[in-house]
């Protein structure tokens, strides 16, 4: 009974964590960001376009793939079986937690670059509790824990929206073409549903 039910209860996360990984992709597949600031030096269009275009790429790997295994483990239709699928998502878990190093190892020397890379980085550490929150959930069979991964993955996607915004600010002040995939989404009044 206790894992029917959790099963129905990930039914309800499945759509959060697609959300999730909709979102966190989003912003590394910008692919054409140019600084147009002429002759005169700007770090701070330096710095953003190394960012989106060099940093943040590098170390993608180990995000998209730990968000695929919770994609395949919530995948519509898919008959997962919690206690063979555990390992595979503390695996996961683990390799996002790595990914958040390599975030946090970024260095900014802007006030510009600090503040985008901090919307950044709070959606990705909200992240990482909403995997904690899932596993945890499925140990335990305590459903009340994939309602705070739903919150959670709610508020890293705020935070990305944040992020998203910031970035489209920065590039406005200071001269810089976005270009490609950069999609803007206001996440505050957006639901699962959508």
């Amino acid at each position: 009974m206790k894992k029917r039910l959790i099963k129905k209860r990930f039914v309800i996360a499945v759509i959060a964590v697609m959300m999730l990984a909709l979102s966190a992709c989003s912003k590394d597949d910008v692919k054409d960001v140019t600084e147009a600031v002429g002759e005169k030096e700007n770090p701070v269009a330096e710095e953003v376009v190394n960012l989106v275009m060099n940093e943040i790429p590098a170390i993608a790997a180990d995000r998209n793939s730990s968000i695929k295994v919770f994609n395949d483990y919530f995948k519509e239709g898919k008959n997962a079986d919690s206690e063979e699928w555990l390992p595979k998502l503390k695996d996961a878990k683990e390799t996002f937690s790595k990914y958040i190093t390599k975030l946090d190892a970024i260095g900014t020397t802007t006030d510009e670059g600090a503040e985008l890379m901090q919307h950044y980085r709070n959606s990705a550490y909200l992240q990482l509790a909403a995997m904690d929150d899932i596993v945890n959930g499925i140990e335990n069979y305590d459903t009340s824990l994939f309602d705070s991964a739903s919150t959670r993955l709610s508020d890293s996607k705020a935070e990305m929206g944040e992020y998203e915004r910031k970035l489209a600010e920065i590039a406005k002040a200071n001269n810089i073409n976005l270009s490609g995939s950069f999609i803007y989404v206001d996440y505050n009044t957006a639901t699962d549903a959508e």
